[in-house]
C-alpha cells in the first residue's frame, strides 16, 4: 500500500512541475485584464502559491507601476487656489475639514516623510495672519512670511511666547466687546521638540488648542512622534494626519486600528483621520520625471485590487 501512495505522490509532483515548473522562464510584458495577470500573450493561472518568487516580484512591481499618478499640473491647479487643500485621491480633491470635523490638526510622520511640505501646502492659501514655530532653523516655514517666527536659534524665545499670550488675551477682550477677531493660523514644526524646550511653550500651545476655537486661532502642528505630546494637545487636535512609516503605537493613538488600517506609508502619501474615518490622499505627487526613494508600501486589497490575491505572501513590498 505504501508503494502506491509513494507512486501517486511522485506522479503528482511531476505533474505540478510540468504545469508550473517553467513559469520563471516566461518572458514578456506584464499586463492586467479583468483581474487576471498576463505575461506577453500568456494568461497566468490563478494558483498564486505556485508562482515562482521571481515571477511574483515582477508582477508586484508592474502592479504598483500601473497605479494612477497625479500629474504636477493637476496638483498645482488645486494647490494654488484652494483653501485647506490636502491633496488628491485618484483625482478626487481632499480637504482638511477645519470647522466641520475639528479645529486643530496634528501631523505625525518620521523625518523625511514630507511633514514640512504638507504644512506649507496647507498654509499656502491662508488669507489672514500667520505665525510660525520652526525648530528646523526656520528654513521650512520662513518662506510663508509669517508675521512672527520662532526658531530653535532664536535668542529670547520667551518674548515670542509672551507675545502669543498677549495676543490670546487681546482676542478674549475683543470677544467681550462682541468683536469677532480675524482668523489666525499658527503653524508648528517639530512640536515635541518645541514643547520640551520650555514649560512656557507647552502651556501657551495648550492654551491655543483649548481656547483657539472661540478665539479664531487654528493650530496645525507636525511632529515625528506622539512621544512628548500631552493628552491636552492630542484630545483637542481632532484632525490627524499620518505620513510615512508611523509607529504602530502612534497610529493607534491617532485613531488607526490595525484591523481597519489602510494607511499607505509610501513617500508622498498620507492618511487623514477624522470622525473615525481614514481617508488616504496623495499630497506630494510622485511625478514620473522626479525620482523619489520609496518607503516600504503595505499591500492591501483597497490599495490595488490586483494585488489582493497574493498580498498575504508579501506583507510589505520594497519598491
Amino acid at each position: 500500500t505504501g508503494h502506491w501512495a509513494l507512486l501517486i505522490l511522485s506522479a503528482g509532483s511531476v505533474l505540478v512541475w510540468l504545469v508550473f515548473g517553467n513559469q520563471s522562464k516566461i518572458t514578456g510584458e506584464v499586463s492586467f485584464q479583468n483581474s487576471r495577470v498576463f505575461i506577453g500573450k500568456r494568461r497566468l493561472h490563478k494558483f498564486v502559491v505556485f508562482w515562482p518568487a521571481s515571477l511574483r516580484d515582477r508582477i508586484l512591481e508592474a502592479a504598483f507601476a500601473s497605479h494612477s499618478e497625479i500629474s504636477k499640473e493637476d496638483f498645482e491647479k488645486y494647490a494654488k487656489r484652494k483653501k485647506w487643500f490636502l491633496g488628491l485621491d485618484d483625482h478626487k480633491e481632499i480637504y482638511l475639514p477645519v470647522g466641520t470635523s475639528g479645529h486643530h490638526c496634528l501631523v505625525i510622520g518620521p523625518t523625511g516623510s514630507g511633514k514640512t511640505e504638507l504644512l506649507r501646502n496647507l498654509a499656502l492659501n491662508f488669507e489672514s495672519d500667520l505665525i510660525a514655530v520652526d525648530f528646523k532653523g526656520g528654513l521650512g516655514l520662513s518662506p510663508l512670511n509669517p508675521v512672527k517666527l520662532l526658531t530653535n536659534q532664536t535668542q529670547s524665545p520667551e518674548e515670542f511666547w509672551n507675545y502669543l499670550s498677549q495676543l490670546l488675551e487681546a482676542r478674549e477682550a475683543s470677544l467681550v466687546d462682541k468683536q469677532i477677531p480675524n482668523p489666525l493660523l499658527m503653524v508648528v514644526d517639530e512640536l515635541a521638540m518645541v514643547i520640551s524646550s520650555s514649560s512656557l511653550a507647552q502651556r501657551t500651545i495648550e492654551r491655543v488648542v483649548s481656547k483657539g476655537r472661540s478665539l479664531g486661532v487654528i493650530l496645525i502642528a507636525a511632529s515625528q512622534t506622539l512621544s512628548g505630546v500631552s493628552r491636552v494637545l492630542l484630545a483637542n487636535c481632532t484632525l490627524r494626519i499620518a505620513i510615512g512609516n508611523v509607529d504602530a503605537v502612534d497610529l493607534a493613538q491617532l485613531g488607526v486600528t490595525q484591523k481597519s488600517s489602510t494607511h499607505n506609508p509610501a513617500t508622498g502619501y498620507a492618511s487623514l483621520i477624522s470622525d473615525g474615518t481614514l481617508t488616504r490622499f496623495q499630497f506630494s505627487p510622485l511625478w514620473k520625471e522626479t525620482e523619489i526613494e520609496m518607503a516600504p508600501a503595505v499591500v492591501s486589497a483597497s490599495a490595488n485590487p490586483l494585488l489582493a490575491r497574493f498580498a498575504p505572501m508579501h506583507e510589505s513590498i520594497h519598491l
